[in-house]
């Protein structure tokens, strides 16, 4: 088994450092990251940039850094992890593409039912389409570390065989 990757965008209400990227390094994952300016700039091109010069096996983003990490897998073709991805924000100011790419990488999405931000059956809804591998837990918007790491132990080796193959 070897040493996964991972490239994490936090969400639009976030900062680092992130408790999430504390799960993924405490179990051993090579994390990257770099803080979101979501409301100046170019975030989209400056979020490719950094992921294509740290080679992710895979991609993990929370709400409106769910959204970028889906585009990005959607032109990189890197596998992802979704925390409450903001699907219906694909209008918000941003540099996004009009479209997504053409691959439609392995995903793994965790839904809060009692996200007030986002309505986790509109996410569902959208991933479902996408085939991806969904979960649902009793939380809200942001999701608790100690819901993230389990999430993250169930889907493990998943991933692994995932990122093996490629």
């Amino acid at each position: 088994m070897r040493n996964i990757r991972a490239y994490f965008f936090h969400g639009l209400e976030s900062e680092l450092p992130s408790s999430k990227v504390d799960v993924m390094e405490q179990m051993g994952w090579e994390v990257g990251s770099h803080l979101m300016k979501y409301k100046s700039g170019e975030p989209y091109k400056l979020a490719l940039e950094k992921v294509k010069k740290f080679k992710p096996d895979i991609l993990v983003g929370s709400s409106l850094g769910g959204l970028t990490a889906r585009y990005l897998s959607s032109y990189l073709d890197i596998p992802v992890v979704l925390l409450n991805p903001a699907f219906p924000f694909k209008g918000y100011n941003m540099d996004f593409p009009d479209r997504y790419g053409e691959f439609i990488p392995k995903a793994w999405v965790l839904l809060g039912a009692k996200d007030a931000i986002v309505d986790f059956r509109q996410n569902k809804k959208e991933m479902e389409s996408y085939g991806a591998c969904i979960s649902v837990d009793d939380h809200g918007h942001r999701t608790p570390k100690d819901i993230f790491k389990v999430f993250l132990e169930s889907i493990l080796g998943d991933i692994q065989v995932e990122i093996d193959i490629r």
